[in-house]
This record gives structure tokens, C-alpha cells and sequence, in this order.
């Protein structure tokens, strides 16, 4: 059995950064003086949803790969775990 602990281990990276992908990393929302606005939605994956207020909805995907996204969700626990200590 040990010789597939290397291999679960990567499948659970791999699920856990799918999952951390599809988070909302930020939103932000731009008012312009002529009543124009913009509702931006960006993901941990670099993906982005664009609405204005007409409803009008783009979307730009992101260029992470499954492993910039592990990468990144690593160093972001790294981050978190040494500020809580």
C-alpha cells in the first residue's frame, strides 16, 4: 500500500487546488462620474467575471495551471500557518 501514498497525496493537492481555484480571490466594483459601472469578480485561478450595470456579462479565463494553482495555494497556507504563530 505504500507505494501509492505519493500518488493519493498528489490526487489530494491536485482536488484541493481545483477547489481553491474556483474561490473568489477579490471583487471590486468601479463607478464612473457619467452613471457608468463595472462589477468585477476575480478567482484564485486568475479567471474573471465582468458585469456592467445593464447586466452585461463577460468572462476572461485565467492562465494558471492546475500546478501555479498548488503553488500558490501552498504558499498561501505557509503565509497563514507563520502569521497565526
Amino acid at each position: 500500500m505504500s507505494q501509492y501514498k505519493d500518488l493519493v497525496e498528489e490526487r489530494r493537492l491536485v482536488l484541493a487546488a481545483e477547489e481553491w481555484a474556483k474561490k473568489v480571490k477579490y471583487m471590486a466594483m468601479e463607478a464612473h462620474k457619467d452613471g457608468r459601472k463595472l462589477w468585477t469578480t476575480v478567482y484564485n485561478n486568475g479567471d474573471a467575471e465582468y458585469e456592467d450595470e445593464n447586466g452585461n456579462e463577460d468572462f476572461v479565463a485565467g492562465d494558471m495551471t492546475i500546478q501555479d494553482c498548488i503553488d500558490e495555494m501552498q504558499r498561501e497556507d505557509a503565509d497563514a500557518h507563520r502569521t497565526r504563530h
